[in-house]
């Protein structure tokens, strides 16, 4: 049986790569995911650089959809922002 990451021939994320994604499923931006792994803002950058270009996407919201389905993520470690539109 094939997996989804054989069928989309996604790039397997390193540790790191995989901590920065739980971290984009909680909508931190950049510096936030900087300060809660204690590195540079521009080595978060680069990390997540380096998972839409394993994921092949352009957004960090289907990096997220990505890792919910591998299974790198689960269902209880994203947090949804619900943005009042009538603001």
């Amino acid at each position: 049986m094939d997996t989804l990451s054989n069928i989309y021939n996604f790039k397997k994320l390193t540790q790191r790569e995989t901590e920065v994604l739980k971290l984009l499923a909680k909508f931190k931006c950049n510096k936030e995911i900087a300060n809660d792994l204690s590195i540079s803002e521009s080595t978060a950058k680069a990390h997540i650089s380096s998972i839409l270009r394993k994921f092949n996407v352009y957004e960090r919201a289907q990096c997220v959809i990505i890792g919910l389905k591998l299974g790198l993520i689960k269902s209880s470690e994203i947090r949804v922002k619900i943005r009042n539109l009538y603001e």
